[in-house]
């Protein structure tokens, strides 16, 4: 494709016909709350939204001019999906599940053109990265007798595929994102454009050449999404270690289209990878609990401590003891008391 041999790419280019007023503050703000939630110390968060936007690469100025506009990863992460379909004529994001796979219905479905939610790019990933982890088997360990993980490797391979379907999409072509999950089988992530390297580099992994770096380095800002060309090993040790089968890539032409099935299922009671010698792995890419229920709520709606116990895979008790942490840190505010007390994301000053 002609598009992808510019040296330039596609998502640094600047909306020039568009200001900031095009980006969604809330976004933007939740944005903030997973960053100040994963690196508290971080010097970009002090930052006024102007700076903090060309600091992220989605914001910048034309030459001679003081007014900032978005670049087009801006606009994806953050804009409102009524000025991103002016950009990317086919923008279209798309999340379905299906729990019979005898039924083609579907039983739960979020679309960026709704109109009940901005339709960004960062608002499909807080919003679907939810339901797609939601009843996958949670560790527990605690390898130095302090800390806790309730990570696993599947649950990380899920993450590292819906992040990669959104970095390498291609929104300018002809179609759009679409993440379906069939019950507890499987996950299918289509994203249009093609492969960008050939199929056998990818599958052996060690070379990246990502379509919206932009869009990915915010991304791997908050932990989310690998850099150096092992986001399908990611995946494939995911599977692995709950003993099912390697993801698949499929490419289509005309129009252009990369799928990757995803199998969720895991062979019964197989072991968690590291179980048997007794010890739990982590990385930077693990999102711990009070980051959980922060990306959680950066979504902007509000959830009981029921509801939040349930989608992070913790005890209500648990569950409480986070929620007072990350209450105290301002990042979220409660809202009632009570059984009907809710938790929600906390306006930014």
């Amino acid at each position: 494709m002609l598009r992808d041999q510019d040296s330039e790419p596609i998502d640094a280019t600047v909306v020039e016909e568009l200001g900031l007023s095009a980006i969604d503050v809330p976004t933007l703000n939740a944005y903030r709350t997973m960053l100040r939630a994963r690196r508290p110390d971080h010097p970009w968060l002090d930052l006024l939204d102007d700076e903090f936007l060309w600091r992220l690469g989605a914001a910048d100025r034309l030459r001679g001019s003081r007014e900032s506009h978005p670049t087009r990863a801006g606009l994806l992460m953050f804009g409102d999906e009524r000025y991103i379909s002016r950009e990317f004529a086919a923008y279209a994001l798309d999340f379905r599940l299906i729990n019979d796979p005898q039924e083609r219905r579907w039983d739960d479905r979020l679309m960026s053109s709704d109109g009940t939610w901005p339709g960004n790019v960062f608002g499909f990933w807080a919003r679907v990265i939810a339901k797609l982890v939601d009843s996958l088997p949670t560790a527990f360990a605690m390898p130095d007798g302090i800390t806790r993980l309730d990570d696993t490797p599947l649950r990380k391979a899920v993450r590292e595929a819906l992040a990669n379907t959104l970095c390498h999409a291609d929104y300018l072509g002809r179609i759009g994102v679409t993440v379906v999950r069939h019950g507890n089988a499987s996950i299918e992530f289509r994203n249009p454009g093609g492969l960008r390297l050939d199929l056998d580099l990818v599958e052996r992994g060690g070379l990246s050449d990502v379509r919206n770096p932009s869009i990915m380095k915010m991304f791997n800002l908050l932990g989310i999404g690998e850099k150096a060309g092992s986001g399908f090993d990611t995946m494939c040790q995911g599977v692995r270690s709950v003993g099912l089968p390697d993801p698949k890539l499929i490419e289509e032409f005309d129009p252009d289209r990369t799928t990757l099935i995803l199998p969720i299922t895991s062979i019964a009671d197989a072991p968690v990878s590291g179980e048997k010698s007794g010890e739990a792995s982590a990385s930077v890419n693990v999102l711990t609990p009070t980051e959980r229920i922060a990306a959680l709520l950066s979504s902007g709606d509000s959830y009981k401590t029921s509801q939040i116990a349930k989608t992070i895979g913790l005890s209500e008790q648990r569950t409480r003891v986070l929620l007072r942490q990350v209450l105290d840190s301002g990042m979220i505010r409660k809202q009632g008391s009570g059984r009907g007390a809710t938790y929600v994301q906390a306006l930014s000053d």
